[in-house]
């Protein structure tokens, strides 16, 4: 399966908020599949490069939100690049949850603490024993 990933990062103008702010959005595009992503930050509007899809330097946060942009893109494309090792078939979506942390993979703590519970007085005779 031959596919490419693509981050954007873009202003969602018409959330504007009381303080005039709008909030910054990621747009993931997988193939001819797309979602959007609100990356938890508001900026204004005349803080952000269009041409740079980025705040300007002299804006207020800029080096923080520029940051966590980049820290966002980079965990995306980890994701899409597990999914892509694992050799099994993903959607957008898949990429979405695992980035949200509500992917629900079926993975529980639960074996692995009634395992432990089940050997603990065999390790603690060991451990007195010694």
């Amino acid at each position: 399966m031959k596919s490419s990933i693509k981050v954007l990062f873009w202003l969602y103008k018409s959330k504007k908020n009381t303080q005039g702010l709008v909030p910054l959005y990621i747009r993931v595009s997988l193939n001819s599949q797309k979602i959007e992503i609100a990356s938890g930050y508001f900026i204004l509007p005349k803080s952000w490069s269009e041409k740079r899809k980025a705040i300007l330097e002299s804006a207020p946060q800029s080096a923080e939100i520029n940051d966590a942009r980049q820290i966002q893109r980079g965990k995306l494309i980890a994701i899409y690049n597990q999914l892509l090792a694992v050799g099994e078939e993903f959607t957008i979506d898949t990429i979405k949850r695992k980035f949200l942390g509500k992917d629900d993979d079926g993975i529980s703590l639960m074996p692995q603490l009634t395992s432990m519970i089940a050997t603990a007085p065999l390790v603690l005779l060991i451990a007195w024993t010694a």
